[in-house]
């Protein structure tokens, strides 16, 4: 699994019968009815929805997922992209 933080009553699941080996998780909005991201951790993506094909999300500005702590940064950059959609 990965080792991240998440805001309350938000979730990060393997998306694969392969419990993430293969490096997609569905990120989980609480909202009603709820909103999903697929973060892509072996190419540093996310992809609206679920899903493992098709274009990405490209992140604003310039947004480092290298270095110490990028897959916090991946998954802080899922949640803030979903709290934009449920506007």
């Amino acid at each position: 699994m990965i080792n991240v933080k998440l805001p309350d009553g938000w979730l990060l699941e393997p998306y694969s019968k392969r419990d993430g080996d293969d490096g997609f998780f569905t990120l989980q909005s609480p909202t009603q009815p709820p909103l999903w991201v697929t973060i892509d951790f072996k190419a540093r993506k996310l992809r609206s929805g679920i899903s493992t094909t098709g274009s990405t999300y490209a992140t604003p500005g310039k947004i480092n997922f290298e270095g110490r702590g990028w897959r916090q940064r991946l998954v802080d950059e899922g949640v803030k992209f979903l709290r934009n959609v449920a506007k």
